[in-house]
């Protein structure tokens, strides 16, 4: 693969290339970002995080990256776990849904930050491609399966298993995360949309490989792992809540 240039690159550049291989300004400029938010989340989301220093340990001992799945409640949570991965000096990739690439704005901020798009609904074989590459390159992969924010119980949610396809691609591990404390942070029906400061959980029980699935086709493997790993999302979730009442 060509080596990016210091300036005038195209967003298909910043989607095919590790982010280690992102331009020198473009690196800079993360870091620099990266740093002011971390420290302003650190007093605007308190976060505490079950589990999830020892997954970070591991990551960083070895060549691949992990695919990150977790329930989505707000646009906050992918932000904060991507600054967590990236003050243990991890690098974290969104998968985003094509449509942000019609904002210049969102455009520019999502190939910047690593983002990957996904044309939904669609055998997006060019996005699991790259996925696939970032995961060899060491880089993680954050993925929600359920395809959308889901602020309630009994909201209705789809959940697409591409995340197993890449992960078994890439030959590596599925790391599943659940999160609670977000859906205040920006309560529908608020005038102001501004997000409120509050405290977030995470908690993960560490990842979940295909060895262990017992499954020695590859289709049966597929659905082992979306089945296995949402479940576990799910049920660290209810956890989480039993342990903050209240929180949601």
């Amino acid at each position: 693969m060509e080596k990016m240039h210091a300036f005038h690159n195209t967003f298909d550049d910043y989607f095919d290339h590790p982010i280690k291989q992102f331009p020198l300004p473009t690196r800079i400029l993360y870091q620099v970002v990266a740093c002011f938010l971390y420290c302003l989340f650190k007093l605007y989301f308190p976060t505490k995080c079950e589990g999830m220093e020892e997954s970070f340990l591991k990551l960083r001992g070895r060549e691949k990256g992990t695919v990150l799945v977790m329930n989505h409640v707000s646009m906050v949570e992918p932000i904060i776990m991507t600054l967590l991965f990236w003050r243990h000096g991890l690098y974290l990739r969104a998968i985003f849904k094509k449509e942000f690439l019609k904002n210049d704005f969102l455009r520019w901020v999502f190939t910047r930050v690593g983002g990957i798009p996904v044309e939904r609904g669609t055998a997006d074989i060019k996005a699991v491609r790259r996925a696939q590459r970032s995961l060899m390159a060491g880089e993680s992969i954050i993925i929600f399966p359920e395809g959308t924010r889901v602020r309630s119980d009994e909201q209705l949610a789809e959940v697409h298993g591409g995340f197993a396809l890449i992960a078994q691609l890439a030959k590596t591990d599925v790391l599943p995360v659940a999160v609670i404390g977000v859906k205040r942070i920006s309560p529908e029906g608020a005038r102001i949309k501004f997000p409120r400061p509050h405290r977030v959980f995470f908690k993960t029980n560490g990842f979940i490989t295909f060895e262990e699935l017992d499954k020695s086709d590859k289709k049966e493997q597929l659905e082992a792992m979306e089945t296995m790993a949402m479940d576990i999302v799910y049920r660290l979730r209810d956890e989480l809540r039993s342990e903050h009442p209240g929180v949601e």
